[in-house]
């Protein structure tokens, strides 16, 4: 019975990842992507960008920061904008996508 204690409780903490610098980062930043693909991410000011990887049976990695370069989007600094395919992120003191 101990076992299955065991088990409920590793199941219980893969399907709820907890971030850490990611919830830091999440409060004046602005999500991107989509979760049908492999990846997400958190668009912050100054350049501050954070991913999520997909790893399996729809577990998500921690954010984790990475280069402003790394994924689609890229950091515009005379504009202060986030620059993707699609659309301009416009970021100010609050926040972006504000």
């Amino acid at each position: 019975m101990k076992f299955a204690h065991y088990v409920a409780a590793a199941i219980v903490a893969c399907a709820i990842p907890i971030t850490t610098s990611g919830a830091k980062a999440a409060d004046r930043c602005t999500a991107y992507g989509d979760v049908k693909t492999d990846f997400t991410w958190r668009l912050c000011p100054a350049g501050e960008k954070y991913e999520r990887q997909y790893r399996y049976f729809g577990v998500w990695s921690e954010f984790y920061r990475v280069s402003s370069e790394t994924g689609a989007c890229r950091w515009s600094a005379p504009q202060s904008s986030w620059v993707c395919p699609e659309r301009t992120i416009r970021c100010d003191a609050r926040g972006c996508g504000t």
